[in-house]
């Protein structure tokens, strides 16, 4: 697992987790308290997650149930097929989470990692493309 080397929250109680492999539910922990909150089953896999201006999280990343690509039990194999991405909002309090932005397989961008939104867009990177990509948030 990969722990954010930044707290979410001003007061520094949380630290948000990335689990691997990407079919593993991801988890904010309460490092004072050790009690750990968890999104239910993503449908993608996030790379980077920060917070957001409305304090809510910012994740993005790959589908994980990409119909062109082949059932991968290994990330070299799980990235090396183009897949969609998905970007979205988590409420750290609540674990909601809410689509923000959502986009095909596209050979020339795939292996999304990470959502910034800018008022009505968003901008998205990649950690196998020389480019970013962008459209409007829904």
């Amino acid at each position: 697992m990969r722990a954010l080397s930044k707290p979410l929250a001003p007061e520094a109680r949380n630290t948000c987790l990335n689990a691997s492999p990407p079919d593993k539910p991801k988890r904010g922990i309460n490092v004072r308290r050790s009690e750990g909150r968890a999104t239910g089953p993503l449908p993608f896999a996030p790379g980077n997650v920060h917070r957001g201006p409305d304090g809510r999280l910012l994740a993005a990343g790959m589908k994980l149930n990409e119909p062109a690509c082949p059932l991968a039990t290994d990330f070299a194999t799980f990235s090396a097929c183009p897949r969609g991405f998905i970007a979205m909002a988590i409420d750290p309090v609540t674990m909601k989470e809410t689509l923000l932005a959502e986009g095909p397989a596209n050979p020339a961008f795939s292996n999304a990692t990470m959502v910034l939104a800018v008022g009505t867009q968003f901008w998205i990177g990649t950690f196998s493309g020389d480019r970013v990509g962008h459209g409007t948030l829904r």
